[in-house]
């Protein structure tokens, strides 16, 4: 298919989820001799290094090649202080910077003329006919994959917090205190008057450390709020007086119940809007990777692009309760939640939960970690909603 403004794939939006798909696929070969247009309002020479995607392994993953730093020990600290050493035996945390990722998915890109790109804003997708307007533009495939980021508006009445971070990779003129391969999962030792609120810290270098304050909240705060939590955090929890910010990132990843569709008419949905991410965490990376898996193999055997979603109906339920535990955010909030969490169950057990893959018994055993008075009606709610979802 090769008519001006008809092709046989479009892919709207080009964050990580759909350049996931469109490079892995260009590499197996399953769009040669095809169409392929791809639309995004700001070409990926101009985008720098905007985000940072990190996710914990205990596996081989795609493009674990780009991974530019991974840690094998990790630490938690209570609001008291109390400082919980974290053993994860065989998940290894890992990070790709965003730069990394768009520069070799640049090159590959360029390799292949039969790719389109349209600099623009999607306005409008019709998912019966499979068409998309863009800069006043109509376009026509009988597959789009979209990724672009979902409404929030559109969640309705459905359980929802909104992950919002600020982060910064400092340089420091002398050497931290981390031991080569050690990083910070979550430090609540800051007050917890917005929500669930703690700090991340990633050391990538002897004198460069990534740190990003993170909420979970109903609403995104001030700029100075965050800019102002890094500066004392750095300088008394740290220590760290002198540092230069060499770069920094800014992101709002919604953690819902909402049922999103992966497939409506025409169109495939990948990422937070086809449903990647975890509801209780934040965390695409690894969903995403799961999925574009199994695509690629149905386009290669020519099957319908349905998947098995990465997330299963149980581990859905768990969370949306907790999502609905810390809307609540009462006697009970994140920050002891989290601390009983880490505190009372091996790590390896935390990281496979909120991976979604532990059993029904390791379920059970992650839900006795906690104080069930404030779970009981968050979970019969959930599960509630659950059956009444559409099979």
């Amino acid at each position: 298919m090769n008519t001006a403004n008809n092709f046989d794939y479009i892919f709207c939006g080009l964050g990580m989820a759909n350049l996931s798909l469109l490079v892995r696929g260009l590499e197996e070969g399953i769009f040669d001799h095809k169409a392929v247009l791809l639309i995004d309002p700001k070409p990926l020479a101009d985008r720098g290094n905007d985000r940072t995607w990190c996710f914990w392994s205990d596996e081989a993953l795609p493009f674990d090649f780009l991974v530019s730093k991974a840690w094998s020990k990790m630490h938690f600290f209570t609001q008291e202080g109390t400082h919980i050493p974290l053993r994860p035996r065989r998940y290894v945390y890992q990070m790709i910077r965003s730069a990394d990722f768009y520069a070799y998915a640049q090159a590959v890109i360029s390799q292949f003329s039969n790719i389109t790109t349209v600099v623009a804003s999607v306005s409008h997708i019709d998912s019966k006919i499979g068409r998309v307007t863009a800069g006043e533009q109509d376009y026509e495939a009988p597959v789009v994959f979209n990724s672009i980021s979902p409404d929030l508006s559109s969640f309705g009445e459905h359980p929802t917090l909104l992950q919002h971070f600020k982060g910064l990779m400092i340089e420091t003129p002398t050497l931290h205190q981390f031991e080569k391969h050690e990083m910070y999962l979550m430090d609540f030792r800051c007050p917890q008057t917005e929500g669930t609120t703690f700090f991340y810290v990633l050391p990538v270098a002897p004198n460069r450390i990534f740190v990003e304050y993170t909420f979970f909240s109903p609403k995104v705060l001030a700029e100075e709020v965050y800019r102002e939590g890094l500066k004392e955090y750095i300088s008394k929890t740290l220590k760290i007086r002198t540092f230069d910010v060499v770069e920094e990132e800014f992101g709002i990843i919604p953690m819902t119940s909402f049922p999103f569709k992966r497939n409506e008419g025409k169109v495939v949905n990948l990422g937070v809007v086809g449903g990647d991410t975890r509801g209780s965490t934040g965390y695409t990376f690894r969903n995403t990777q799961f999925v574009v898996g199994q695509l690629i193999k149905s386009i290669k055997k020519g099957k319908s692009l349905e998947v098995n979603e990465p997330v299963s109906a149980v581990h859905q339920m768990f969370d949306e309760t907790i999502l609905r535990v810390l809307l609540a955010q009462k006697e009970y909030n994140g920050a002891q939640i989290f601390a009983d969490l880490f505190s009372k169950l091996p790590t390896h057990l935390m990281l496979s939960f909120l991976d979604g893959s532990t059993s029904s018994l390791e379920n059970l055993r992650v839900m006795s970690a906690v104080k069930a008075q404030h779970f009981i009606k968050p979970f019969w709610n959930a599960y509630k909603n659950q059956k009444m979802k559409p099979s």
